[in-house]
């Protein structure tokens, strides 16, 4: 596999995006159609400390963003509970905030079907252009 298709189909990892960015763009060591394993040498241990710090450089100049992810939270007051949020960390700030305590909490696929205001989409459809927040929630 090429790099380049590796970035095709890297939209929903944003630190992947960011290091083959980096690397073909940026410092230009590396070429879109350059073999997936060339990669490699920017996993090693050895280079983890400098790439992250490079690479947290790279995604602030770029103005990379992490996109958000539905959180279903349950709890004994929710059978089910959804947050949007940027982590589980954040969503679990959101459930406290609002009285609910996490018992369990899992990110929804984005292929997922859901029915919102009787209507059927996916995880991906319903959250486009949502705050971060609780979406809803309902009891058994």
């Amino acid at each position: 596999m090429k790099i380049k298709e590796l970035f095709e189909q890297s939209n929903e990892y944003t630190d992947l995006q960011a290091l083959i960015m980096f690397l073909t763009l940026e410092k230009q060591v590396l070429s879109m159609s350059d073999d997936v394993n060339e990669l490699d040498l920017y996993f090693k241990e050895k280079h983890n400390v400098r790439m992250n710090k490079e690479l947290f450089a790279y995604k602030k100049k770029m103005n990379m963003r992490y996109r958000p992810y539905l959180y279903e939270i349950k709890s004994e007051k929710f059978t089910y509970l959804y947050i949007l949020a940027h982590s589980e960390i954040q969503a679990r700030r959101i459930a406290n905030e609002n009285l609910v305590e996490a018992t369990d909490i899992k990110t929804c696929d984005e292929d997922n079907v859901m029915s919102f205001e009787d209507r059927d989409m996916t995880v991906r459809t319903l959250v486009k252009n949502k705050k971060i927040g609780i979406l809803g929630g309902f009891h058994d």
